[in-house]
């Protein structure tokens, strides 16, 4: 039982730790895009 709930909160921390990467990848991208002279299809431009 412990080692069910530790392996589901480990599971829970990695998908956490990496949506917060995506997140944090993707708004550093969107602020600092004059910088880096590239676009994102979503933006429509």
């Amino acid at each position: 039982m412990v080692k069910k709930i530790a392996v589901i909160a480990a599971v829970a921390a990695a998908v956490a730790a990496v949506a917060a990467a995506i997140l944090a990848v993707c708004f550093r991208a969107r602020r600092t895009r004059e910088y880096y002279s590239f676009d994102f299809p979503a933006d429509g431009e």
